[in-house]
């Protein structure tokens, strides 16, 4: 991929999650890219062609890293265990969090494939920790990434609906109890 593929990709993620698929103009998108729209059309022949660079590119980034962040959670303590992946988790999705907007915002252009993947891996990671808990751990999880997104989205708008540190200590202590059982 060249410098100015390169560039339009990331000021049309920028877009996307700012605008959706149908309020984001490529127009807008070259101009803020320092390109005509002629030469956004040359490198991706269409917007959709465009949007859907943005999504593969951006999936493999966040299913590389989160693969790379649990890669080294050889952490016997379920407490620990547990506050890892949730620091690890929010820093994730801090990273993309225009990409994650986009997956959520736009479930009907887009397939769940990402989201999913995730959540099967830490439901796999969780199971292992805690093998007799008799909650749904795919529940949780749910509720996990959540937790997890709408922390980042309060974060993102300048707002603190919650002292988002306590939160997450409060949130880290309530389901270590809730999967213990």
């Amino acid at each position: 991929m060249d410098k100015t593929e390169q560039k339009i990709l990331d000021v049309a993620l920028k877009e996307f999650a700012k605008e959706g698929y149908v309020g984001a103009r490529t127009k807008s998108i070259a101009e803020k890219s320092g390109f005509s729209e002629m030469t956004l059309f040359r490198k991706f022949k269409t917007k959709e062609n465009l949007f859907n660079m943005v999504l593969a590119k951006n999936q493999e980034i966040v299913i590389k890293d989160f693969y790379l962040m649990m890669k080294d959670s050889n952490i016997d303590n379920p407490d620990d265990y547990l506050k890892t992946i949730i620091e690890r988790l929010i820093s994730l999705t801090e990273d993309n969090f225009d990409f994650i907007s986009i997956v959520i915002y736009e479930k009907k252009t887009i397939s769940g494939t990402v989201i999913a993947e995730l959540m099967t891996h830490i439901t796999e990671c969780l199971e292992k920790i805690f093998p007799n808990s008799k909650i749904d751990t795919k529940v949780f999880v749910f509720n996990l990434l959540s937790f997890v997104y709408f922390l980042i989205f309060d974060k993102s708008q300048g707002r603190t609906f919650v002292d988002h540190k306590k939160a997450v200590e409060e949130f880290i202590k309530y389901s270590t109890g809730c999967l213990k059982l």
